[in-house]
């Protein structure tokens, strides 16, 4: 076994997996150490009344291709970065990639980008304690508008390190018209509706 695992069986390193104990025998699952998600596949059989191992491997080609058909295509990803920057929104990116003729992105893919290329452009963000308690200020008065956002609580934790820095902060906000509808809401409802003003 220990050979199997550290050495190279028909070409192939091997990954060990699960272990299936049957009445006459047991069985040990191993995939491609380089590929997991490789259809190539093997699978000893053990006999605990004797020493003999039976070695079956699957007829299966290292099709390492196929395993990396989750990774981006280079074009489409350069293409779709570029028009990040142009600051078009993931729909709008999508329909252009597809009227270019690239190979099609999702939209969750394009997202992740664009999270990349923000904090790639803009870095870490870092609040301090006055900007914080400067911005709750500006927001704690109840508004005339019914629609428009104000804060109703806050809680923070300092850094350890600089006592001008938040560690962590809660923030919850509401409007005037969120709040009527609790009113008349039953509990449930209020829930859903504090969660959804978040």
């Amino acid at each position: 076994m220990q050979e199997i695992e550290k050495g190279t069986v028909r070409g192939q390193l091997w990954t060990r997996g699960q272990t299936y104990p049957t009445d006459t025998t047991t069985k040990i699952n191993f995939s491609c150490r380089n590929y997991p998600r490789c259809p190539k596949k093997m699978q000893l059989h053990l006999d605990p009344s004797s020493v003999e191992v039976h070695c079956y491997v699957s007829d299966d080609g290292h099709d390492h291709a196929k395993c990396n058909n989750r990774r981006l295509d280079t074009d489409s990803r350069a293409k779709a970065i570029e028009l990040i920057g142009n600051g078009m929104k993931t729909r709008r990116i999508i329909a252009t990639l597809d009227a270019l003729r690239f190979k099609p992105l999702l939209s969750s893919q394009i997202n992740n980008l664009k999270a990349r290329h923000s904090r790639k452009n803009i870095g870490k963000i870092e609040c301090t304690l006055s900007d914080f308690l400067c911005w709750v200020g500006k927001y704690q008065k109840i508004p005339e508008d019914e629609d428009e956002v104000y804060v109703v609580s806050y809680e923070y934790e300092l850094s350890k390190n600089d006592q001008t820095k938040i560690k962590s902060l809660r923030c919850f906000m509401t409007t005037k018209i969120l709040a009527k509808l609790a009113l008349l809401s039953n509990k449930k409802i209020f829930l859903i509706l504090l969660i959804s003003a978040t």
